[in-house]
């Protein structure tokens, strides 16, 4: 897959044949791909100033300053191998050639399969690079997944990201996002995912991360991107870990005051039943609904993301097409429990055969899926269903629940062993006329300047949807 015309081999010859490009490499796990791309054509020597690789935790602890974390596949690791590689070239080199050269450092810290581990192959990339002789440096830093079965593969892979990187932040950076495009040039989707990118330096100084978290899931690079409160993207297993978990997926455009309900009968919930006083809550926006036929990007997403930070509130970026899938991904991030909260109404895709047919096991093997470990069904009521049968409401609440919901009856006694097993919970005291609000109606009531959305949000999402003009909102 050649996005952009060239293949691996010729950027490296682009690359070398540049006078001004000068760099070094530093390379731990998957062997050096990245440095061997160069060397395997001509004119190597004009771009390449130094290569290494510190396999060894004290050899690489001595150069680069020991982690307190005491894991070298992180963030961290890669940031200070740039700075140490970086300030090295330019302090032995900046004097004879620093007028001529732009430098760059390289650095990837790799955990690729291996015989002894077969744990997730994932590793962080980056480069610290000028664009000119003499100028600000800027840097692009990188989470990969690599998800091909064999070691060399793998190692083919990083290889071929680290080209396009560095080929891009020289020849590609005045579109951000097409740099990130350029980033799986040459390879075919599903051999690697880009599920975290932080731009920072004069080149990238508008780029907004939450757009290219956005890009990410949106172009199929990744199936989630996570992002925090403050709009900083970041992997959800250094943000969760050690958590428990809250989830919700939605539109939240905008946060209505039905959600606002949900969270706080899920929280009042977990708190008397379970004994946790504040799980932390993540909102899940599945970014294939946000996309049209045209593949034309829902104007408003970036205010959801903008509206929800400000109320404190994680978000998560995802493609999903089951619940279980998100449950699979955040399980994984935290050994604590984990709390999908959703409307009664959404609970018939999960005892629909025709929409698990994708699974050998069906229904029995999503829902085993959906409920595996810590993991926990919070139901809130519905004053209707998009059923075709009638189906009574809950005599007690008016409502429909767990009780009245209409399950196939070849799936009512496993229905009925997840709500023995507080695998699936009803929650209690929702308002009804909460049950009437819709996000699609607010969001319409906003851009046509009815008042009435005012009803149904709280005052501080219509402080902030005010004062920011959100959402289409006009005084």
């Amino acid at each position: 897959m050649l996005l952009h015309g060239l293949s691996t081999k010729e950027k490296c010859q682009i690359i070398n044949q540049n006078p001004k490009i000068y760099g070094s490499f530093a390379e731990i796990g998957a062997g050096q791909e990245v440095a061997r791309s160069f060397f395997r054509v001509a004119g190597a020597s004009a771009t390449v100033a130094k290569t290494m690789s510190a396999y060894d935790m004290t050899f690489s602890d001595l150069i680069y300053g020991a982690e307190p974390s005491k894991r070298y596949v992180c963030e961290s690791r890669l940031k200070k191998m740039l700075i140490h590689e970086f300030d090295l070239l330019t302090d032995r080199l900046g004097r004879p050639r620093g007028k001529d050269s732009a430098f760059f450092a390289f650095a990837n810290t790799v955990a690729a399969r291996s015989r002894k581990s077969r744990s997730q192959c994932h590793g962080w990339m980056g480069l610290r690079f000028q664009q000119s002789p003499e100028s600000e440096f800027s840097e692009i830093i990188v989470h990969v997944r690599m998800l091909d079965q064999r070691n060399f593969l793998q190692q083919e892979a990083l290889g071929i990201v680290g080209v396009n990187l560095i080929y891009g932040a020289y020849y590609l950076s005045k579109d951000p996002l097409d740099l990130i495009d350029s980033l799986v040039d040459g390879l075919d989707l599903g051999r690697i995912e880009i599920d975290c990118v932080h731009l920072s330096g004069p080149l990238f100084s508008k780029t907004d991360r939450r757009v290219i978290g956005f890009h990410l899931v949106e172009n199929q690079l990744s199936k989630n991107v996570f992002i925090t409160e403050s709009g900083n993207t970041d992997l959800a297993g250094d943000q969760l870990y050690g958590k428990p978990v809250l989830t919700l997926s939605g539109s939240f455009a905008p946060l209505t005051l039905l959600h606002e309900d949900m969270i706080k009968a899920a929280r009042s919930l977990i708190q008397t039943k379970f004994k946790i006083s504040e799980p932390h809550v993540v909102l899940d926006i599945n970014v294939s609904k946000l996309v049209g036929p045209q593949k034309c990007a829902d104007i408003y997403f970036l205010d959801r993301i903008k509206l929800l930070g400000e109320l404190g509130f994680s978000v998560q970026l995802s493609r999903y097409e089951h619940h279980f899938e998100l449950m699979e991904h955040i399980t994984k991030c935290t050994q604590e429990k984990v709390f999908l909260l959703v409307g009664i109404g959404h609970l018939a895709p999960m005892f629909d055969a025709a929409h698990l047919d994708n699974l050998d096991g069906g229904v029995l093997e999503g829902l085993g899926k959906l409920t595996s470990g810590n993991s926990h069904i919070l139901c809130y009521p519905a004053n209707s269903l998009d059923v075709e049968q009638p189906v009574a409401k809950d005599q007690k609440t008016n409502c429909f629940t767990l009780k009245s919901f209409p399950v196939p009856s070849s799936f009512k006694g496993a229905l009925s062993d997840l709500v023995s097993e507080d695998k699936f919970i009803d929650l209690e005291g929702s308002d009804d006329k909460l049950l009437r609000i819709s996000s699609k109606e607010v969001l319409e009531q906003i851009r046509s300047r009815e008042a009435a959305w005012t009803d149904k949000v709280s005052k501080n999402v219509k402080g902030i949807i005010e004062s920011q003009h959100l959402f289409g909102w006009r005084p």
